[in-house]
């Protein structure tokens, strides 16, 4: 700090702002998983492909683009037998898994859910909401942000008896995107969904220049 400055009682502040959107989701992504086995390898693979064409071939009837469809497998476990016994620690037959991530329009998350259970699908592991294009409303989250850092500064200073100067620096907190809210029900007929509201958040940290009133 300059002599001048000492003299005039300046000096930095630095304050958080968080600023938060909330918005309903136009996508859902689905994760349904195919589980097989059979004494031999081949024969727990060739069901789960069977098994796993179905699932897919089903989907895509409900107006799913091919580029929103993504496989993640097969996977091929050995089943081991830890019972007592004679056979205790061999290898008596393997099991099979593959999953499907589907991402869709959030009112097929239902038909999709459904469809993809009743072609074969026999696992569900997640089923989250989200945006396809979250550009405009992570903007409108930073614009917040900054304008509770702001106005969280001008308090304080007020409080203090000092006056705002400027921003000297602005940065952006990273790992405060996009949170997924996760909801949903299955039951025997239709599945309902509840897809609930999403909240974009961005957080920033500003240091400003002050000086007494």
């Amino acid at each position: 700090m300059s002599k001048k400055d000492e003299a005039a009682h300046c000096g930095t502040l630095s304050v958080s702002g968080i600023g938060e959107v909330q918005v309903k989701p136009d996508v859902v992504r689905i994760t349904l998983g195919v589980s097989t086995q059979s004494k031999s390898a081949q024969e727990a693979v060739r069901a789960n492909a069977e098994a796993m064409a179905s699932v897919v071939a089903r989907i895509k009837k409900l107006d799913v683009s091919s580029d929103d469809l993504q496989t993640s497998g097969p996977t091929v476990y050995p089943i081991i037998d830890y019972q007592e016994g004679p056979n205790k620690g061999q290898i008596t037959g393997y099991s099979v898994e593959n999953h499907l991530t589907v991402q869709a329009a959030v009112d097929l998350a239902g038909r999709i859910f459904d469809e993809g259970m009743a072609a074969g699908a026999n696992q569900s592991s997640s089923m989250t909401f989200g945006l396809r294009d979250e550009t405009a409303v992570r903007e409108k989250a930073l614009e917040r942000a900054v304008k509770a850092a702001h106005r969280e500064a001008k308090i304080v200073l007020g409080a203090a008896g000092g006056r705002l100067e400027g921003a000297r620096t602005i940065e952006i907190v990273q790992n405060r995107g996009q949170v997924f809210v996760t909801r949903s029900e299955a039951k025997d007929a239709s599945t309902p969904v509840l897809p609930g509201v999403l909240t974009v958040s961005a957080q920033v940290q500003i240091v400003y220049d002050y000086c007494d009133a």
